[in-house]
């Protein structure tokens, strides 16, 4: 019922180069559905970097996906931590 992810990712902020760095903890109501819709909630924390600083954020939110028991599926969130964060994608899944 719960996963962690880890994402990273890169830009600007102003004329600096910055990076963030996201672990996550989620929560699936039901994480082995193959077919329909089930919410999910997380929660954890970020790091903003650039040369000159860096910020800690707690990040909440909550959001839903298709097929969390399938090969791959869509997903849509919305939450915050350092600011609003809205996101929208597809997972892919090994096993």
């Amino acid at each position: 019922r719960s996963r962690i992810a880890l994402s990273l990712s890169g830009g600007t902020t102003g004329d600096v180069a910055a990076g963030r760095a996201e672990v996550l903890f989620s929560y699936h109501v039901n994480p082995y559905a193959r077919r329909g819709v089930t919410p999910y909630v997380f929660g954890g924390g970020a790091v903003l970097a650039t040369s000159a600083d860096h910020r800690e954020y707690v990040v909440l939110g909550a959001g839903v996906e298709t097929t969390p028991g399938g090969r791959w599926g869509l997903f849509v969130e919305g939450g915050v931590g350092g600011g609003l964060r809205i996101a929208g994608g597809l997972r892919i899944r090994r096993r």
